[in-house]
């Protein structure tokens, strides 16, 4: 899964085979309008790229969004939101089973923070497990997703590992898959830039031995 990969003002049959020969299977694109979702949909089904819909209707009226949607051959699911603090589950569960009510065959994808982020103020709880295991309780999720960064510039992040082992037992204890990150591009001062090819293999099979189903 590409995550803002091609941008809104960028969509076309051309853009999308490049992604598709780079190896990418999905695309997350964040866009203004159904419409626009939409033109990018039948240009990344040209190519054959499945893509998680996400525009600003989804939420204001996702009953009608994902009617006008859910028929097109390039979907693959819904994403709702990116790194939620534990109370927004809630509240996500609602709007999930509001789409899957009109959709039950694509998935609804909510991706997790990393166990290091601040406990009070981003994920609303000071326990990690409990952050994670919440997250099914509340919202009908297909995956868990989390995202983590772990290539400095001088250094391997030292709670990298133990996120993965945290992850994938509460992937086995649910009984349903996980999705895991893989820095292509920076974003920070603090991370190894450009990103190589040794940091992305590090990156990739580390996600792979613990279990993931998914690369992102």
């Amino acid at each position: 899964l590409a995550w803002y990969s091609i941008p809104e003002t960028e969509t076309s049959v051309e853009r999308y085979r490049e992604m598709k020969e780079a190896g990418i299977t999905h695309s997350l694109t964040f866009f203004s309008s159904c419409d626009s979702m939409i033109k990018a949909l039948n240009a990344a089904d040209a190519v054959g790229i499945k893509m998680l819909v996400n525009c600003h209707e989804l939420k204001t009226d996702p009953e009608k969004t994902v009617r006008l949607v859910m028929d097109h051959p390039a979907v693959a699911g819904y994403h709702l939101i990116d790194e939620p603090p534990m109370h927004m589950y809630k509240e996500l569960g609602k709007w999930a089973r509001r789409i899957q009510a009109v959709d039950p065959k694509h998935f609804c994808y909510v991706n997790l923070l990393p166990n290091f982020a601040d406990p009070e103020e981003q994920l609303g709880t000071k326990d990690y497990k409990e952050y994670l295991s919440e997250c099914s309780k509340h919202i009908p999720i297909q995956f868990l997703s989390f995202d983590y960064y772990p290539v400095l510039k001088d250094r391997l992040s030292k709670t990298w590992y133990q996120n993965l082992e945290q992850v994938a037992e509460e992937s086995k204890k649910i009984e349903k898959p996980f999705w895991a990150f893989a820095l292509t591009t920076n974003y920070d001062e603090d991370h190894l830039t450009p990103q190589t090819l040794a940091s992305l293999r590090l990156q990739v099979y580390s996600n792979l031995a613990y279990g993931a189903q998914g690369i992102q």
